[in-house]
């Protein structure tokens, strides 16, 4: 770009105040430029230019389509494989968990009730003895 021009985008800039005016502003430089070349050039090359035109930007909504269409599916599988791995994983650690032999507190508390009995019994059992030996 020469000299001359870069001062000239930089006005632009300046004048429109920022960059998405600048934007605007270019994109109808642009508009105009291109509907000159369109009006010098014969019918049959601005047709032709026209359709390629047309078929890109319906290849470039196909591949968007498509895109999104491929972004979808990986989400869709990706879901599938960690709820499928979820799965796995809590099954495997539920049947390690009841393979282990790990008392619960209802068990721990049970033991210790019956603990407490045998040792009143025993308690009353060795005092009994006593006092018949005596």
């Amino acid at each position: 770009m020469t000299t001359k021009r870069k001062k000239q985008a930089r006005g632009v800039a300046r004048m429109t105040g920022g960059l998405g005016e600048a934007r605007e502003e270019m994109t109808k430089m642009l508009r105009n430029v291109q509907k000159r070349v369109d009006s010098m050039m014969p019918a049959a090359p601005r047709k032709g230019l026209k359709q390629l035109g047309q078929r890109v930007e319906r290849v470039q909504k196909d591949l968007e389509k498509a895109r999104k269409r491929v972004v979808k599916e990986a989400e869709t599988r990706a879901r599938r494989a960690w709820s499928s791995v979820g799965h796995r994983a809590d099954t495997v650690v539920q049947s390690f968990v009841a393979n282990l032999d790990i008392a619960s507190k209802s068990d721990v508390d049970r033991l210790r009730k019956r603990i407490h009995d045998l040792e009143l019994r025993v308690h009353k059992a060795v005092t009994h003895q006593t006092e018949h030996a005596a």
